[in-house]
């Protein structure tokens, strides 16, 4: 925890390689919990974070980990100017992973409390929301001149990157945040109402450009509320959206009101040249792309064999611990897609499962993409078992 004030503002610190870890927040067993949306209570206060930086002018976060957190992982909270989160890994937390100026208050009139050009970068942001789903990966409130770039951003129950509050069209602090160039994929994989950049409030000059979005699919828990690769909501106004990769996504672009955002050039199929290089530029640059954890394969797990079969193909898993009947769905997670059509083999080996892809859903999986077989929901709410990467 970092506070300073908007006098005297903490400064010029920098955290580099270090690990956060097993951080709690006890509340909800006593009071409860009633969750509004990002991670926040109904009175508009903020789950915990495990880095809590207020008032923070020129601080350097970079290269460190957050992880297995019982509230959210860093927030600068307010009155946040110049800072860098770059390189950062955030992943198995309860809340959102990263927000910035969380403290909910439009402080348009307030330059000291007004968080401004801060870059948000090169970051992994992975399965978070853990347990409270309504966060997000990335929140940023009645912030100005924000860069979120470059980041990867996967595996959550809401939406992938949220910018703005209030479901205002009136002037605020919020204005020219440039979110370009993320990979967000497998966000919204609960709830409905959001999508994989969320928006809110009127935002003169931001732009929402070059991002890979893909995999954002209406749940089987999902009401009728829109699900989109981008969602405009309340009072998303002046705001450019262009050149976009959207795929396999359940809706590309939402728009609540009928005032301008400005849309041009956005992609929907990935097969020309300009969307591939989109793709290409996306998610994390050359130099931190080796902040992902590996996960290597368990001696005890396997892929057996990966066969064809008529017009399907068959993944065959394998593992010393079984695979236990349950009245739960069983999920095979490949990268960021989700298969859960499967069966023992016949002799009733329960120490082996074989599920069925279509030749469409094996084309689009990844020689490097990690794999892992899970019960339910989610990956890290029940047993798992990790295979490493597909190698096909």
């Amino acid at each position: 925890m970092a506070r300073g004030s908007a006098a005297a503002p903490v400064h010029h610190i920098q955290f580099i390689g270090l690990t956060f870890e097993h951080s709690t927040w006890l509340a909800p067993a006593s009071a409860g919990f009633v969750g509004l949306q990002g991670a926040y209570l109904q009175d508009e206060s903020m789950i915990p974070p495990a880095i809590d930086l207020e008032y923070a002018d020129h601080l350097r976060f970079e290269r460190n980990v957050v992880r297995h957190a019982g509230g959210s992982g860093i927030a600068l909270v307010i009155g946040a100017h110049d800072d860098q989160l770059v390189g950062n890994v955030v992943e198995d937390v309860s809340g959102t992973g990263i927000a910035l100026d969380s403290s909910h208050a439009p402080q348009a009139d307030d330059p000291a409390a007004t968080s401004r050009r801060n870059v948000i970068a090169n970051n992994l942001v992975t399965a978070v929301g853990q347990d409270y789903l309504g966060s997000v990966g990335i929140f940023v409130g009645y912030a100005a001149s924000t860069r979120i770039e470059h980041n990867e951003v996967s595996l959550m129950p809401y939406s992938g990157i949220s910018v703005g509050w209030g479901w205002t069209t009136e002037d605020t602090a919020l204005k020219d945040n440039l979110i370009r160039y993320n990979h967000i994929h497998g966000v919204m994989s609960i709830l409905e109402d959001g999508g994989g950049v969320y928006t809110l409030s009127k935002q003169p000059g931001t732009v929402i450009a070059q991002n890979h979005i893909h995999d954002v699919r209406r749940s089987r828990w999902a009401g009728e509320s829109a699900v989109a690769a981008v969602y405009l909501d309340n009072g998303s106004t002046f705001i450019t959206v262009k050149d976009n990769v959207m795929q396999d996504v359940a809706g590309k672009l939402y728009q609540q009101d009928q005032a301008p955002p400005f849309v041009t050039g956005n992609f929907t199929d990935g097969s020309d040249a300009g969307s591939q290089a989109v793709i290409d530029n996306a998610g994390l640059e050359p130099a931190y792309r080796d902040i992902v954890p590996a996960r290597p394969a368990s001696p005890v797990n396997r892929i057996k064999s990966i066969r064809s079969v008529a017009s399907a193909v068959e993944v065959e898993v394998t593992s010393e611990r079984a695979f236990p009947v349950r009245n739960e769905i069983t999920v095979l997670r490949i990268g960021s897609r989700e298969f859960m059509y499967s069966r023992y083999p016949e002799n009733g080996d329960t120490h082996t499962l074989i599920f069925t892809l279509t030749a469409e859903e094996f084309d689009k999986a990844g020689a490097d993409d990690l794999v892992s077989v899970y019960y339910g929901r989610g990956g890290d709410l029940g047993d798992r078992w990790d295979f490493g990467r597909f190698g096909k």
